[in-house]
């Protein structure tokens, strides 16, 4: 099941409790959302409805096809959205959630939450724990200039580094490294801004 629904600022959709929907909820999202031209920042938004919806799915409904899953994503302004996921799941303690990044950059477990956080202005849960709203702002998205200089490989940022954007980071500097880099260095005068997933980052690629 898979039904959508289209206000003037809010798209709105009821799903029964598959991963595949997920990625057809975020794309419908996107759309909806180009339609005010807010393609740009879109990547923030985008990490925090799949990791919403994924928990929804898997941890909340348990993957049974037969629970729904409601989310809605409203335009509050130009930069800021409000991301609301309902599962039907008995719901957690949310009051005892830890919302740090694991420090192990390998960890994939225990992210979702954390990464939200990290990504959101604020994070409101209900009293049972099976719902969630997240308040996203849109940000700049961040593009990586590269260039050689005295044998060094240097990677130049132009925006902040952070749970938005590392994982683009991550990408080049694999393909850099694949394509016989060995040295490197980085050109931070642009970053105003490094949390700690862009740090697990540049740890991984150390």
């Amino acid at each position: 099941m898979f039904s959508v629904d289209e206000a003037r600022d809010t798209i709105s959709f009821k799903l029964s409790s598959e991963m595949k929907l997920v990625d057809r909820t975020v794309k419908e999202t996107r759309e909806f959302l180009a339609g005010f031209g807010m393609e740009q920042g879109f990547s923030s938004l985008k990490l925090v409805l799949r990791e919403l919806l994924i928990n929804a799915v898997e941890h909340g409904n348990k993957k049974l096809p037969e629970l729904v899953v409601r989310c809605s994503v409203e335009r509050l302004s130009d930069n800021l959205c409000k991301v609301s996921v309902e599962d039907e799941g008995t719901g957690f303690d949310w009051k005892s959630l830890s919302l740090r990044i694991p420090e192990d950059p390998s960890k994939e477990r225990s992210r979702g939450f954390p990464l939200v956080n990290a990504l959101a202005d604020k994070l409101e849960f209900n009293e049972k724990g099976n719902a969630v709203t997240a308040y996203v702002p849109f940000l700049h998205e961040t593009g990586y200039e590269v260039f050689e200089r005295n044998g060094w490989t240097v990677v130049k940022p132009n925006g902040d580094i952070t749970a938005a954007t590392s994982k683009k980071l991550g990408e080049m500097l694999e393909k850099l490294l694949a394509n016989g880099m060995h040295r490197c260095r980085f050109d931070f005068a642009q970053v105003s801004d490094i949390d700690s997933v862009g740090l697990s980052t540049l740890i991984v690629l150390s």
